[in-house]
This record gives C-alpha cells, structure tokens and sequence, in this order.
C-alpha cells in the first residue's frame, strides 16, 4: 500500500473513531444528565406548591432510586400537611390569618363558628374590630400592629355580643416571618 493511502486510511479512521467517541460521549452524557433535569424540574415545581408532581426519571439506578425516594418524601409532605390542615380546621379554637396589609386571608372553622361567619361569606371584607368592644379596642389594635411590624404580642379583651359567641377573648398575635426576618 502506497504511503499516501496508508495516511488517508489511518486519517479516516481516526476520524471515524473520534465521531463514534463523540457520538457515545454524547449518549452517556444524556442517559445521566437527563434524569437528573428532571429531578431539578421536580424540586422546582414542587417548591412552588405542587406536591401531585411525580418525578420519573425511568431509570433504575442510583438516579432512579433518588426519584424514587423523593415521590416518598412528596407523599409523606401530603400526609404531614393534611394532618396540619386537620388539626388546624378541626380545633375549636378561633385562629386567623392575616397578610401583611392586615387583611384576614384565612380563619379556620371554630373562628368562623364563633365570629358567625358563613362557608361563602367573604372573610377579606370582615373586619374583626368590629367583634371588639369599644374600650378594649386601642390595645386590641395596638397588640395587631406591632404584629403586623414583627412584634408577638399577648392581647385580652371583650366581644360584643352581635361579634362573638364568647365573652372574651385572649391570645397571641405573632407575626408570619420568611427566612429573612420579614414580616410576610
């Protein structure tokens, strides 16, 4: 075989080779790489409330048995916040929840029970002062916007009758605060 010929046929393969290096480079790369995005995807849309996302990456390896334990660890978050949600609905006691505007997004049914509010009614348009009555009202409302500035605070005071099924009310307003100390 003449020199020239030689080079070419040893140019070609190499350059074959290095096209099937690349090509299984690239396969193995996606067979890994793959399956861990759609982990990443599922954390993500996870961390934004949705916990009926399932992450199936179809592999059985290390990668696989990862997403697998993360649909248990999504299953056992669903039964810890339908126990929360439980016990928070089923307690006789009033909690409220306001936003960072002071306006109530959230009263669980004892509150309702107690406040005469209704399943449909709009609880945004409630104004709770309203249940205070009128010499208990200014600490009432002070105790209310230090929480709302991030200050806990305990409170006592008197309902009205038309307000409330109780007499009385005493408790803690605490504010609801993100990782970095805000009032959220």
């Amino acid at each position: 075989i003449p020199v020239n010929n030689f080079r070419n046929v040893i140019v070609l393969v190499i350059c074959v080779e290095m096209l099937a290096l690349v090509m299984v480079i690239f396969s193995a790369s996606k067979t890994i790489s793959d399956p861990i995005r759609k982990l990443q995807e599922g954390a993500r849309v996870i961390a934004a409330g949705d916990l009926n996302y399932r992450v199936d990456t179809g592999t059985s390896d290390e990668v696989g048995q990862l997403s697998r334990a993360f649909d248990k660890m999504i299953d056992q978050l669903k039964e810890s916040q339908f126990r929360y949600a439980e016990l928070i609905e089923t307690t006789p006691l009033c909690i409220k929840v306001f936003d960072n505007k002071g306006n109530l997004i959230f009263i669980n049914k004892g509150g309702r029970e107690e406040h005469f509010i209704k399943e449909g009614d709009d609880i945004g348009k409630w104004d709770w002062t309203s249940s205070v009555e009128k010499n208990y009202k200014t600490n009432a409302r002070k105790v209310f916007d230090d929480a709302m500035a991030g200050k806990s605070g305990y409170v006592e005071f008197k309902h009205t009758p038309e307000g409330s099924k109780h007499q009385w009310c005493s408790g803690t307003m605490t504010p609801v605060k993100d990782a970095n100390g805000n009032v959220k």
